[in-house]
């Protein structure tokens, strides 16, 4: 079946990134703080990097949407805004390209959860 190969490897992903401690979330009273060094999809795959930020947005909009809680994104997010930002030009990722998969991608996993945990 489909959804479980995708499933089990989201999963694995997921494990992954947790075993490399890439998302530190702290509680801070009033707010809770994200500090997160996002893979940068040139090392790394940009699927992995994709999967990353979507698990990323799912967490931190159920501290915001669920549990009512201000969110403060902070770390090493590894997106560039100009192409004199970076050394390496060959390694330039397009953020609008990113965003606009990352939205795809949510819109077509709505119902399914595979990557809440």
């Amino acid at each position: 079946d489909d959804d479980t190969t995708t499933s089990n490897s989201s999963n694995s992903k997921i494990n992954l990134m947790n075993q490399q401690g890439r998302c530190l979330m702290t509680d801070h009273g009033q707010f809770v703080l994200f500090n997160v060094y996002v893979p940068n999809g040139g090392s790394t795959s940009l699927q992995l990097k994709l999967c990353f930020l979507k698990a990323l947005r799912r967490a931190m909009q159920r501290q915001r949407n669920v549990l009512g809680r201000k969110v403060i994104l902070t770390g090493d997010l590894n997106l560039v805004h100009d192409p004199n930002d970076i050394v390496w030009s060959d390694r330039l990722i397009h953020l609008p390209t990113i965003l606009q998969q990352v939205r795809n991608n949510d819109n077509n996993s709505n119902n399914n959860n595979t990557l809440d945990q």
